[in-house]
């Protein structure tokens, strides 16, 4: 599961790179929101730079992680066992019944306001 991980945040890797590589190649074809074309191409530039900025972050999770598949092949853990019951079905209690749909009201419960 480890391995699957590290593959996982690899391929998340390279989909922040061509998204920044994307941004900064078509910056000069953009404009902002208020039709600038300066505005624009800033923008552009800046999500690039954020989403190089989100990659190097991913990559440095990706070496953690790929550090921890090491030491998590070293492991070995016992078989669970299924939980026992120690007593019958008499032993077990029951919540209270509703009175959802009776006629009837619930009585008040002193210090309870409604």
């Amino acid at each position: 599961m480890i391995e699957s991980l590290g593959g996982s945040l690899g391929s998340l890797r390279q989909v922040l790179d061509q998204l920044a590589n994307w941004h900064e190649r078509t910056a000069d074809q953009t404009i902002d929101t208020t039709g600038d074309g300066d505005g624009g191409y800033r923008a552009a530039f800046d999500v690039a730079m954020q989403l190089w900025q989100a990659a190097i972050h991913v990559e440095q999770a990706t070496d953690a992680v790929a550090a921890a598949r090491d030491p998590a092949g070293r492991i070995s853990w016992p078989p669970i066992r299924p939980a026992t019951h120690t007593g019958g079905r008499a032993e077990r209690s029951l919540a209270p019944p509703s009175l959802f749909g009776a006629d009837t009201t619930r009585p008040d419960t002193a210090g309870i306001s409604r």
